[in-house]
């Protein structure tokens, strides 16, 4: 099944920082249950490929096959998998191999929305929203905060937690990775900001989801080549806009 034809309408900004990714983008339907998830694994190149290999496999037998479709579960599951393929125990010393994880699950029939995140959040620009004043543009996006823990091996080991939201049609739904808000550039070799992040992407918010995408992108790109200078790409970056 095509992405478009999952997704609906939407963009993906991708952007390995080498030839393979440790960042990885996943999206399938089951029943009537959307599922996307945008995954930040340990590293980049060849280590964070591997990882996302796995993970990959690992959502494939838990959503596709066992339709685990419980936001939270899945990421209950999959961490449950990964330390058990790895072989983590927590001891000191041990590689901390893991991922940062945004996954939402949305029933296509009545938008409702379960959301869970491992360290990464997820932003909403509810419709409605555009047609109330603000002090700061910003203020529109809503975030909702992940659970401050990885899916590996942790200090804290809670169960995932199960946000659900009703949607309605018109919102947009944001998934990301921290590479964007991370990256340095610049006029000062600064990062961009998370709080930055957020107001380009509310100031863009009025648009198509694949002029808004085009206009990240070209927000990045200047960042990035910033009049005479040219900075390095420190990390994979993956954001997902959907529009329900």
């Amino acid at each position: 099944m095509k992405l478009n034809h999952i997704l609906g309408e939407h963009f993906i900004l991708f952007k390995p920082k080498d030839i393979v990714s440790g960042d990885f983008y996943w999206a399938t339907c089951v029943n009537q249950w959307l599922i996307v998830t945008v995954t930040d694994c340990t590293g980049h190149g060849v280590p964070g490929a591997f990882m996302s290999m796995l993970a990959v496999s690992f959502l494939n037998e838990i959503v596709r096959k066992k339709e685990v479709t419980n936001a939270a579960m899945v990421l209950n599951h999959l961490r449950f998998s990964v330390i058990e393929a790895i072989k983590q125990s927590g001891k000191e010393g041990e590689q901390k191999d893991g991922m940062d994880m945004s996954l939402a699950v949305i029933n296509t029939k009545t938008k409702q929305c379960q959301w869970t995140g491992a360290n990464n959040p997820l932003w909403i620009i509810k419709n409605t929203a555009r047609n109330k004043e603000y002090t700061d543009i910003a203020d529109i996006v809503e975030e909702i905060k992940p659970d401050k823990m990885p899916v590996a091996i942790h200090v804290k080991m809670n169960d995932f937690t199960n946000h659900e939201i009703q949607l309605y049609e018109g919102d947009k739904l944001f998934l990301f990775s921290d590479g964007y808000p991370d990256q340095f550039g610049g006029a000062n070799n600064k990062k961009f900001k998370y709080s930055t992040f957020k107001k380009l992407i509310a100031e863009t918010s009025a648009l198509s989801m694949k002029e808004q995408g085009e206009q990240i992108k070209m927000a990045l790109d200047k960042w990035m080549n910033y009049e005479e200078k040219k900075y390095e790409q420190i990390d994979d970056i993956t954001v997902i806009g959907l529009k329900i």
